[in-house]
C-alpha cells in the first residue's frame, strides 16, 4: 500500500507541473532565400592576381673599380655576352687613386734618398772614427727597408 502511496504522490507532482501558464516559446520567422537557376555561362580566364615576380636566373655581379656610372649602354633585362661593354664610369675617382700613388711613390723615394745619404754620411764618419759601428748598422737598417 505504501508503493502505491508513493506512486500516486509521484504521478500528482508531474501532472501539477505539467499545468502552468507560461505559454509555448515563439517560433523564430522564417528566412526568406533567393532561388536562382543555374545557368551554363562563358568563364572569365582573365584573372588578376598580385605577387611578386622573380628572375629565373640572377647574377650577381662585381666591379673591379668603383666610381660613378656616367653612361649605361645595355638596357635593364637585356641579354649581354662576355666582354661586353656595359657602362661608363666616371674617371675622376681612378685619377686621384693615380694622383695619391704618385705621390706616395714619390715619397717613398725621397725617404729612400735620404737614407742612403744618411747611411754614406755614417760610413764616412765610421772611418775617420768619429762614429760608431752601430750607428753604421742603423742607418744600414733604415736603407734596407726603403729598399723594400
Amino acid at each position: 500500500m505504501r508503493t502505491i502511496l508513493i506512486a500516486w504522490a509521484v504521478g500528482g507532482v508531474f501532472a501539477l507541473s505539467s499545468c502552468s501558464n507560461e505559454e509555448p516559446p515563439a517560433e523564430k520567422p522564417l528566412r526568406t532565400v533567393d532561388v536562382v537557376k543555374a545557368e551554363k555561362q562563358p568563364i572569365d580566364r582573365g584573372s588578376i592576381i598580385t605577387g611578386e615576380v622573380k628572375a629565373r636566373v640572377q647574377t650577381d655581379l662585381s666591379f673591379r673599380v668603383s666610381g660613378k656610372i656616367t653612361e649605361r649602354l645595355v638596357d635593364v633585362g637585356a641579354r649581354v655576352t662576355t666582354g661586353q661593354l656595359l657602362a661608363r664610369i666616371d674617371p675622376e675617382e681612378q685619377k686621384a687613386d693615380i694622383d695619391v700613388a704618385l705621390a706616395n711613390l714619390q715619397s717613398a723615394e725621397a725617404q729612400q734618398t735620404q737614407a742612403q745619404l744618411a747611411f754614406d754620411r755614417q760610413q764616412s764618419l765610421f772611418r775617420t772614427q768619429v762614429t760608431s759601428r752601430s750607428a753604421v748598422d742603423k742607418a744600414q737598417e733604415t736603407l734596407l727597408t726603403t729598399q723594400g
